[in-house]
């Protein structure tokens, strides 16, 4: 059996503790797919593989525009944002080597009088045109941007499935997009699927399965998954401008990041069926409130244009804030 090139691979730890041979960079000679962007033939690869690779697909130029944007606006700013891990607003906290660990959610729908060149711009390539004209091509009919993310940092993030976050309300339908807006170094912390994970049993959350997928009964279970099934971990290298597509029911997540200085600047979008509903943790079905953008429809969940939306993100960051001082002086108080 051949031997991973130490010159063209590096090793990582994975999900399970097993090393992941990460390709250093991209090689087209490697990739069977390479510059596919046609729907029928990535809509192909996510459902035999749970995921799909669309190289080149956006504009490098137009990624760089964003992270400038993002460093001038978003970055160094005091103000909370909202955060995907917790769906609370809460100020930057940044790594070690000064890039902010917890993304941004739905950057599409900031603040335009303080962040309007990242909202912008974040629509502009959520709703490019190749990317619309690909999700009609999977979804056979035009698609809708429900969740967004911006990443700078890496957080590590554990092994899991979207559909117990966020779906559409015919679970599994979704599709995710993670854009990388600039070349993603091997030891960045790499976004990592699981390769035909997405045919593994998907229980419903409370149905025998943990409510709650922050806990870490789901997240052992989802690991104990894994090595069941003996599937292997790919974290395929990533230039700017490359997206890759992944089923709400593939497992992912991001692998550490063992070398410093390193971003990994990064958007994602999850898309649904514009006739399709959004549900929540598989039970709380949102009201709909979208609108089109460059010809996508948008969902905005908390739009920050609206000062109800304002006032509501401060009152709410105030509470998280007292609530982990809180916590904070219980421990010490314990300790």
């Amino acid at each position: 059996m051949p031997t991973a090139d130490p010159a063209r691979t590096v090793a990582i730890p994975g999900p399970t503790g097993d090393p992941v041979e990460v390709d250093v960079v991209y090689d087209p000679a490697t990739d069977p797919a390479a510059g596919a962007t046609d729907p029928r033939t990535l809509g192909a690869l996510l459902e035999a593989e749970g995921f799909a690779l669309a190289r080149g697909l956006l504009s490098p130029a137009r990624c760089a525009e964003l992270i400038a944007a993002f460093r001038a606006e978003v970055k160094p700013a005091r103000a909370p944002f909202y955060r995907h891990e917790t769906d609370h607003p809460e100020a930057h906290v940044f790594t070690a080597d000064g890039f902010m660990k917890h993304p941004v959610l739905n950057p599409h729908e900031l603040w335009s009088r303080r962040y309007g060149r990242t909202r912008r711009l974040s629509q502009a390539l959520l709703a490019d045109l190749a990317l619309q004209r690909l999700m009609e091509g999977l979804f056979g009919e035009p698609g809708k941007l429900i969740h967004s993310m911006y990443f700078e940092g890496n957080q590590k993030t554990w092994a899991h499935r979207d559909t117990y976050y966020v779906d559409s309300t015919r679970l599994g339908a979704m599709v995710g997009v993670w854009i990388a807006l600039e070349d993603i170094h091997p030891g960045a912390g790499r976004f990592y699927v699981y390769p035909r994970s997405h045919r593994l049993p998907v229980p419903e959350l409370g149905d025998g399965f943990a409510a709650d997928p922050n806990e870490p009964d789901y997240k052992a279970r989802v690991l104990g998954e894994i090595a069941r099934s003996g599937l292997k971990c790919h974290a395929p290298a990533l230039r700017a401008g490359d997206v890759l597509l992944f089923g709400s029911r593939t497992i992912h997540g991001s692998l550490p990041n063992p070398e410093s200085g390193k971003s990994r600047n990064a958007l994602t979008g999850h898309f649904i069926p514009v006739s399709h509903g959004i549900v929540w943790f598989h039970r709380d079905v949102r009201p709909e409130r979208s609108r089109v953008i460059d010809g996508l429809t948008v969902h905005f969940n908390k739009d920050l244009d609206l000062p109800a939306n304002r006032l509501a993100l401060y009152r709410e960051a105030l509470a998280t804030a007292a609530l982990k001082r809180a916590r904070a002086l219980k421990a010490r108080l314990q300790a």
